[in-house]
C-alpha cells in the first residue's frame, strides 16, 4: 500500500488552518524552508522532521513570538495575517474550529505533548491530510 502523502499548505482543509499548516508557516519564519514550499508529496516522518526543527527553533525563543528577534516577528506576523486572510476567504471560521475541537474524537496512539502549544495533540496530525518526509 502506497504511504499517505501531504496534500500541500495550500490545498489542505480548512484554508491550511491545521497543525501541518502552522508547522509550515512556522518552517517559513525560521527558514527552515522557502516560502514557495508547500511540502505537497510529504510523507509524515518529513513533516515530523520538519515539527522538530521549527519546536527546536521555538525553544530558543521560549515559545513566545514576543521573544523573537525583530525580523522574525515581522515574518512571523506578515505569514501569519496572510494564512488567515486566505483561509477565512476560503470559508474558515475560527470560532466553528474551536467548537470542533472540543467535540473531536482523536486516536490516542503516538501522542505528544507539543511544547509549543501545551496541547496533547500528535504534532503531524489533527484534522489535516496526513504529511510525511519530503519525496
Amino acid at each position: 500500500m502506497e504511504p499517505k502523502r501531504y496534500v500541500g499548505i495550500d490545498k489542505d482543509i480548512n484554508g491550511g488552518m491545521t497543525d501541518t499548516g502552522k508547522i509550515i508557516r512556522d518552517a517559513w519564519v525560521f527558514g527552515l524552508i522557502p516560502e514557495s514550499e508547500t511540502c505537497e508529496g510529504w510523507l509524515a516522518d518529513g513533516i515530523e522532521d520538519l515539527w522538530r526543527r521549527v519546536d527546536a527553533e521555538w525553544e530558543k525563543c521560549g515559545f513566545l513570538v514576543g521573544n523573537l528577534p525583530p525580523d522574525l516577528r515581522a515574518a512571523f506576523m506578515r505569514i501569519h495575517e496572510q494564512a488567515l486572510e486566505r483561509a477565512k476567504a476560503a470559508g474558515w471560521d475560527a470560532e466553528n474550529e474551536l467548537a470542533g475541537d472540543e467535540l473531536a474524537h482523536r486516536p490516542i496512539t503516538a501522542i505528544r505533548k507539543c511544547r509549543r502549544c501545551r496541547s496533547g495533540h500528535p504534532p503531524s496530525t489533527r484534522r489535516s491530510s496526513i504529511p510525511s518526509t519530503a519525496p
